[in-house]
């Protein structure tokens, strides 16, 4: 649990602590990091795209 609250704390470091917090859980270092902080941000997370529509985040799931 230590590990998931290191990566909610780091994930808005400019330095790439996300990035480097995942490699350690993961085993290896993503490409595309915005996948994990989306699946890592909370449902209730009031968030537009760029048509400002609600974003959904039901589709990532499968990754919990």
């Amino acid at each position: 649990m230590a590990s998931i609250k290191n990566i909610f704390s780091s994930r808005s470091d400019k330095n790439g602590e996300f990035s480097n917090s995942l490699k350690k859980i993961l085993g290896f270092k993503p490409k595309d990091i915005s996948i994990y902080e989306t699946a890592f941000t909370h449902r209730s997370t009031n968030e537009k795209n760029p048509n400002g529509q609600p974003q959904n985040y039901e589709r990532l799931e499968f990754l919990g």
